[in-house]
C-alpha cells in the first residue's frame, strides 16, 4: 500500500524559548522625516513615464448647468416640458405657455405667455429664470414708434461660446433682449432672443 501525504498540519510542539523583557526607552532623537532619510547625492533611475488612459470629457453638447431656456439644448427642454404645438419652426409646450424656436439644435427664440398681468418688475423677475447665469445687463431702450415696447439688452459670454456668430442678428456676438410687452401698465408676455 503506498502512503500519500497528509493534508492534516502536523502539531507544532512548543520548545522553549526564554521570556523577552521590553524595557521603556526615550523617545527617537532622529526627527528627520522619513523622506528625507532616503534622500541621497547619488542620482537613483526612475522608470520611465507611462501613457496614462485620459478620462473622457463631456461630449460637446454637454448642457452647461447655468443654461435654461436662451441656449438650451432641446432635449434637455423636453424632458421638462410637454410639446403642445408643432409647426416648424416654431415649437409650443405645456398647452402653448412657451412658444420655441431652435437653433443648431438649441433654443434661439424664447416666448413665455401667461393667464395673468404681471407688472414690469414682476416680468423681469420672471424673465430671469430663462437667461442664462452669467449674463450682463447692459441697457434699457423702447423702439422709436413702439413705447409699449420695454427692451432690456444683456451680453452672456455662455451664448457666445455657444452660437455661432451669425446667430446674433443686429447686435455683438453674445447680445440677446428681452422684450416685455406692456399694455395698460401690466405684462402679459416676454420674448428673449
Amino acid at each position: 500500500m503506498q502512503k500519500y501525504p497528509s493534508t492534516t498540519p502536523e502539531p507544532v510542539v512548543p520548545t522553549d524559548i526564554p521570556p523577552t523583557v521590553v524595557a521603556a526607552t526615550a523617545a527617537p532623537t532622529n526627527t528627520t522625516p522619513p523622506m528625507a532619510i532616503l534622500a541621497t547625492d547619488t542620482a537613483v533611475p526612475t522608470s520611465e513615464p507611462t501613457e496614462t488612459a485620459v478620462p473622457p470629457t463631456s461630449p460637446p453638447s454637454a448642457e452647461p448647468e447655468s443654461v435654461n431656456g436662451l441656449g438650451q439644448l432641446r432635449e434637455s427642454w423636453e424632458q421638462e416640458h410637454t410639446l403642445s404645438l408643432d409647426s416648424n419652426p416654431l415649437y409650443g409646450y405645456d398647452d402653448n405657455d412657451f412658444l420655441i424656436v431652435y437653433r443648431d439644435g438649441r433654443i434661439g427664440h424664447f416666448e413665455r405667455l401667461y393667464d395673468q398681468d404681471f407688472s414690469l418688475n414682476d416680468a423681469r423677475a420672471l424673465s430671469q429664470q430663462y437667461i442664462p447665469t452669467d449674463s450682463e445687463f447692459l441697457e434699457t431702450y423702447s423702439p422709436p414708434g413702439f413705447p409699449e415696447l420695454i427692451v432690456d439688452l444683456y451680453k452672456s459670454q455662455l451664448l457666445e461660446d455657444l452660437f455661432e456668430d451669425d446667430a446674433f442678428i443686429e447686435g455683438e456676438p453674445g447680445q440677446f433682449i428681452v422684450i416685455y410687452f406692456e399694455y395698460d401698465g401690466v405684462v402679459s408676455m416676454f420674448t428673449i432672443i
